[in-house]
């Protein structure tokens, strides 16, 4: 009724705890969700700001990336788009006279085709060399397909000696690469048909400049015909919708000024161009040419610079010419280094995903910038860990331990209880027996009730006996209570162990003779060293005396009345341990039984009165000193029947 009553107690505690620390936690976390959902806003908040500030300083350094793009590109792409027409012709005078200029050029003009005439030997192209760098041929292709370039001479036509062979060479296999692959009808397409009126009487002529002692002002055609409309250009191009608001006011505002810079640029290119090769050619005023206007495409990976040309002699012809992309590639990419270390210039076709921002103005190119490229804004402030759920995780478990550990306690105070009253009502039932035999043996010799002789000489040796049974209860009861109250065991000695075993082979034997059986001792030697002798080993005589004594009495309890009732002790030595095995030939341990065979106080006093006398201590005190020993006590069933008790210990 007691225990009951206190794992009640304990229940409702535990459940009142439970409770309360539950609540706890829920408020707490509650509050601790409120907080971070506040610092998860806070941090958001902070990462869109520096998320717009990357994105300022990229817009500024893409910006600043293009415009110096576009301004290095404006210079070569505006003279390239105002070149006059006549340059682009297989050959022009390089040292013939002024009254000659309209007679070459009336022959140029009578075809550039299979059918053209024959040019003089001495003749030599003023474009015979390249004007840039990062142009890489000019070329012209005429109605038939038939591919020229200013400079690829014709064969038989002398070229200046500073020009070598090889470089000849390699204009005239890329001249053939480019009829080979270009298709001519693709071409066509691509080129813009927007044109240009020029009057051919004054082809060349400027408004401040006079010839023939005549001023007169020259139409050099429509400025914002020069002006690169990349948007426009592409909408016809892509499926997607090239409506400039795409750029926002400021982007487009920046497009259309770097545009209006290529327009200017141009126009003043178109003027000094047409000035240096000025001359009157006193046409008829209807002999009017049709320039057209340059645009830049990609085809078959290579980037042009094309335009169409009508004029009565030549027809209609596409002049251009071919840009060296991997050398201009590197040049712009270089140069560019300070702004954005890791970029890309791509081209845009017709497929391409456009983000107007990055588009050049003077060709279709696109800047790619990577986000590693992106200036990074550190955000100071971090999410801040929460240690709240530790806290709370940590109480749990110190709640779990305590009830584990309260669980703990109270089972081992009623368990240890138990076994007091246990303990107070074996030891109680064995003193009963030998203190009756006492006080009746000492009753009658006391009142001479017993004659002198054998029969007093009985009665003395049953006290003796019985003396001796409370001296080993009382040992076991005092070895019990110190280990119980965790004492320091004794230290162990070094002995001879054949002389430690025939000090105690007598109180053994006469054990054995109490209970009427043979006592008998056998020595197994491994080393043979040591034949004759048992050597010396380490171990604490008064507990190794008690543990072989309770094996023996406990073998001269059950097992006196087997066939052959004797108690064997059979020693083994080896190098690094010794074993003491206690053996009989009595019925053994039931196999149910072996559970609590090494129990403390395992016999209850019902048990004691209908087998043997006892209180259930010697084995389980004889288990807990081989180990406070450093060895070990097992039992096993004996070949042939029987019980073996074995004491192992380290020698």
């Amino acid at each position: 009724m007691r225990r009951v009553r206190v794992a009640v107690i304990f229940g409702i505690s535990l459940a009142l705890a439970t409770l309360g620390l539950g609540v706890l936690s829920r408020e707490a976390i509650r509050a601790d969700r409120a907080r971070e959902t506040l610092l998860v806003a806070t941090q958001q908040a902070r990462q869109a700001e520096a998320e717009a500030k990357r994105a300022i300083e990229r817009r500024d350094l893409i910006g600043r990336a293009v415009w110096r793009l576009d301004t290095m590109l404006t210079p070569l792409v505006a003279q390239e788009s105002t070149r006059p027409a006549d340059l682009f012709l297989p050959s022009v005078a390089e040292s013939i006279g002024k009254d000659d200029i309209s007679q070459v050029s009336q022959t140029r003009g009578r075809g550039t085709g299979r059918d053209a005439a024959p040019l003089p030997e001495t003749i030599t192209h003023a474009m015979i060399d390249l004007p840039n760098e990062y142009v890489a041929l000019h070329f012209q292709v005429d109605g038939d397909g038939v591919w020229t370039s200013p400079q690829v001479p014709a064969t038989g036509v002398s070229v200046p000696s500073w020009l070598s062979a090889d470089v000849l060479q390699q204009r005239r296999e890329l001249l053939n690469a480019l009829a080979a692959s270009i298709d001519v009808a693709q071409l066509q397409q691509l080129v813009p048909e927007q044109q240009i009126k020029v009057d051919a009487g004054n082809l060349y002529a400027t408004n401040s400049l006079a010839y023939n002692g005549v001023s007169r002002s020259a139409d050099v055609g429509d400025a914002s015909a020069y002006r690169q409309d990349s948007l426009r250009q592409l909408a016809s191009q892509t499926t997607q919708s090239m409506d400039p608001s795409l750029l926002g006011p400021q982007g487009f505002r920046d497009w259309d000024l770097r545009n209006r810079l290529f327009e200017n640029f141009a126009n003043t290119s178109l003027r000094n161009q047409r000035l240096v090769l000025s001359q009157n050619r006193g046409g008829d005023e209807t002999d009017v040419t049709y320039e057209g206007v340059t645009r830049p495409i990609w085809l078959e990976d290579r980037l042009f610079l094309v335009r169409r040309w009508h004029s009565p002699l030549c027809g209609d012809v596409i002049q251009g010419c071919c840009l060296d992309w991997a050398r201009l590639k590197q040049r712009l990419l270089q140069d560019i280094q300070d702004l954005l270390p890791k970029c890309d210039l791509v081209p845009v076709l017709a497929d391409s995903h456009i983000e107007p921002t990055q588009l050049l103005a003077t060709l279709p190119l696109q800047l790619v910038v990577t986000e590693a490229d992106e200036p990074v804004t550190e955000v100071a402030a971090a999410l801040e860990t929460s240690q709240l759920k530790w806290m709370l995780g940590v109480a749990w478990i110190g709640l779990v331990l305590a009830a584990l550990a309260g669980a703990t306690v109270i089972f081992q105070t009623e368990s240890l209880a138990a076994r007091r009253a246990e303990f107070v009502s074996s030891v109680t039932h064995e003193l009963r027996t030998p203190l009756t035999t006492f006080r009746m043996y000492t009753e009658m010799l006391d009142s001479g009730m017993v004659p002198p002789g054998d029969a007093t000489r009985n009665y003395v040796g049953t006290l003796r006996r019985e003396a001796e049974r409370l001296h080993h209860l009382v040992e076991n009861v005092l070895a019990y209570a110190r280990l119980e109250h965790g004492r320091k065991r004794r230290e162990a000695v070094s002995r001879e162990l054949s002389e430690f075993l025939t000090e105690l082979e007598p109180r053994l034997a006469e054990r054995a003779e109490l209970a009427g059986m043979r006592f008998q001792v056998t020595h197994f030697l491994e080393d043979a060293e040591t034949e004759g002798l048992l050597g010396e080993v380490n171990l604490d005589p008064l507990s190794v005396e008690q543990i072989l004594f309770n094996l023996v009495d406990n073998a001269c309890k059950y097992a006196r009345s087997g066939e052959a009732p004797t108690v064997e002790l059979r020693v083994r030595v080896e190098r690094d341990r010794w074993e003491v095995a206690v053996l009989d030939r009595g019925p053994g341990i039931r196999p149910r039984e072996r559970g609590k065979l090494f129990r403390f106080f395992s016999k209850t006093d019902h048990e004691a009165a209908v087998t043997a006398p006892g209180i259930g201590l010697g084995l389980a005190l004889s288990r807990r000193l081989a180990r406070e020993l450093g060895g070990r006590l097992d039992y096993r069933d004996r070949d042939g029947g029987g019980a073996a008790f074995t004491l192992e210990l380290p020698r």
